[in-house]
């Protein structure tokens, strides 16, 4: 099954639903993602459970 015909079935299935891109968003998630990364990588070698 190509993956124009997995979305197409799950779309008709009602499993899947479109939705409009909010770009903002997703730029603010990965801003955010970034941040918790480096504070990861900084606090790796003080306790690794937490990072």
């Amino acid at each position: 099954m190509s993956y124009e015909e997995f979305v197409k079935d799950y779309l008709r299935k009602g499993l899947l639903q479109k939705l409009n891109t909010d770009w903002s968003a997703i730029k603010k998630l990965m801003d955010r993602s970034a941040k918790d990364l480096k504070a990861a990588k900084l606090n790796l070698s003080i306790d690794a459970g937490i990072a």
